[in-house]
């Protein structure tokens, strides 16, 4: 299992997911993921169809070890089918083809359990699994359909439960694990679909992937200590992102692709959280991220187009890098009209992050001991603001193109630097500090430029280089 905070590799994130849910090029289930008999996945697999009267019902009750319930329902609207097994190793399936407003209840209780519930080609069908005890899987298939609902219900621990929508305009998704050692994945395909994902434990895993959909929603929603959550949108237009970890140890990835207008928010409450956003070929993204506790860490990249970044953490030792892959500085932020505002308060917060583009805006706030900023921004209209307060407070500040403004002002700490590069035309520069043993250095180099150093206290030193 990939971590962020022990950042390993850069690949397993998106892998841990499929290896949950799918396997195979054609995104089916795999069947032997649910523990099933060899009898029962073959008696599943050779079951005829038969088509049956509307309103048709089923009921299966089964008590002990070993016991296999099957249901095949066949154009036939209003249909319900109702599973209910107590005991150890048993298998629950439903198969509904082509109906409409079709029912499936599976309610499981025990050890080594599996139910797997199937609905394809009908109309607003609804999938609804319980399982209670150790070793449980639960697996829910629905396609073709409209204004379809699935929920799944564990309690326990390391069990195991996914949705798969496929071709599914306004479907719904709900998984509620409590335990320890849970694992449950969501898959939609279309528009106007909602994922809602709660974990309660330790050490769970929650997976998430949205693809070609317009006004999509994706929530996570975990408490408990390391715990993991991942998000992967692609195609996506106007489409929402949220995840919330409570606990200790978590993290939390959002991995939105080729997308429109998308939101992505994690927040995290704790100590040594890790957080990854990545928007890649986009327009209009916006990425905010939420820390409080300690040794919180941050990695976001954006490229594309309007980009929006937040971030804002409170806490001890707190640190951000916008940068690619776990790489410090070497990215941040990529295209035209970027903008970020950074907050951090607290203990040895870092912040480090790169524009590189056109119209790129920076706006950081730290308040606290010991915190460092570093930008770099590159071509064109560039703005960079500050404020830091508290001691041993560093800023460095990079910016090359035309129409560059940047202004930093620490006012009242200790051993306090500020550092300013511009180049080119028409840059502004100016810092203002409040202390002792603060320093500023600004160096200019084109037209227009002006600069303004303003330092009160004692051995404070200051620098201005113009060309």
């Amino acid at each position: 299992m990939c971590r962020l905070t022990s950042i390993n590799s850069s690949n397993c994130a998106h892998l841990s997911g499929t290896q949950i849910i799918l396997s195979g090029d054609n995104t089916m289930l795999n069947i032997t993921q649910l523990k099933i008999t060899p009898i029962a996945a073959a008696i599943m697999t050779l079951l005829s169809v038969q088509a049956l009267a509307n309103d048709s019902t089923s009921n299966q009750n089964q008590y002990g070890v070993g016991n296999i319930g099957l249901v095949t329902q066949s154009l036939a609207s209003f249909s319900t089918a109702t599973q209910t097994q107590n005991g150890t190793t048993n298998y629950a399936g439903v198969e509904q083809i082509d109906d409409m407003n079709s029912n499936s209840l599976q309610n499981q209780s025990g050890t080594l359990n599996a139910v797997l519930s199937v609905q394809r080609g009908s109309d607003t069908g609804s999938s609804s699994q319980t399982q209670a005890g150790y070793d449980n899987d639960a697996r829910s298939w629905q396609q073709d359909q409209v204004s379809s609902y699935a929920t799944a219900e564990q309690y326990g621990n390391s069990n195991d439960t996914s949705i798969y929508q496929e071709q599914t305009a306004a479907s719904n998704a709900y998984i509620h694990q409590s335990g320890n050692s849970n694992r449950a994945a969501t898959y939609q395909k279309y528009e106007n679909s909602n994922i809602n994902l709660q974990q309660s434990g330790e050490y769970n895993d929650a997976y998430v992937e949205q693809y070609d959909g317009i006004d999509n929603n994706a929530n996570i929603v975990q408490s408990g200590i390391d715990n993991y959550a991942e998000t992967w949108q692609e195609e996506q237009l106007a489409s929402v992102s949220y995840i919330n970890q409570q606990g200790v140890y978590n993290d939390a990835i959002v991995d939105q692709l080729v997308g429109e207008n998308n939101l992505a928010t994690i927040w995290q409450s704790g100590g040594q959280n890790g957080a990854l956003v990545e928007q890649f070929d986009a327009t209009g993204m916006n990425a905010y991220v939420s820390q409080n506790g300690s040794l919180n860490l941050s990695y976001i990249q954006q490229e594309g187009v309007n980009h929006n970044l937040t971030i804002t953490s409170n806490g001890t030792g707190n640190e951000l890098y916008a940068g690619t892959e776990y790489d410090t500085n070497q990215g941040g932020q990529y295209g035209i009209n970027q903008t970020a505002s950074l907050t951090q308060n607290g203990v040895d917060n870092k912040i480090n992050l790169s524009q590189t583009g056109s119209y790129n805006e920076l706006y950081f706030t730290q308040n606290g001991t010991g915190n460092t900023l570093t930008s770099k921004q590159q071509d064109g209209g560039n703005l960079a603001s500050g404020y830091s307060v508290g001691t041993d407070n560093s800023v460095d500040l990079a910016q090359s193109g035309s129409d560059n403004i940047a202004w930093v002002e620490q006012q009242y700490g200790d051993n306090n630097l500020s550092q300013i590069s511009q180049s080119d035309s028409n840059n502004y520069a100016s810092t203002v500090q409040g202390g002792s043993g603060n320093q500023a250095y600004i160096t200019q180099s084109g037209y227009n430029q002006a600069a303004y150093i303003t330092q009160y206290g004692s051995g404070n030193l200051a620098t201005s280089n113009q060309n």
